[in-house]
């Protein structure tokens, strides 16, 4: 993996923060591509194998933990249309997750 998530809760309010932070250079198609596999259920328990867990509970990952997890292929990518990427990025921004289109897809991967 080439970057991260990061998640930030905060109670009462339940703030939600994602950011990917990627090398200079990436494109940014592919690194749209990238930040939905990572959103999805399918990532999310690939994750759950490298995630560290600190006193109350709090869930992080360190930079390198996540380089074990698989990611789908450049060729795998490249099947997500534009129109599917804007879906799920609007999705992930109204919902916070995939729709389950976008759940399906990377399920079948």
């Amino acid at each position: 993996v080439v970057g991260w998530i990061f998640v930030c809760r905060r109670e009462p309010t339940c703030l939600a923060v994602d950011s990917l932070v990627l090398a200079p250079g990436i494109d940014p198609v592919y690194a749209d591509k990238l930040f939905i596999y990572l959103k999805s259920s399918t990532a999310h328990k690939a994750m759950q194998a490298h995630k560290r867990i600190y006193g109350r509970d709090l869930t992080k990952f360190e930079p390198n933990d996540l380089s074990g997890i698989l990611v789908p292929s450049p060729a795998q990518f490249a099947q997500m249309s534009a129109e599917f990427t804007a879906a799920q990025l609007a999705c992930i921004a109204s919902q916070g997750c995939l729709n389950e289109e976008g759940e399906r897809f990377f399920a079948e991967l």
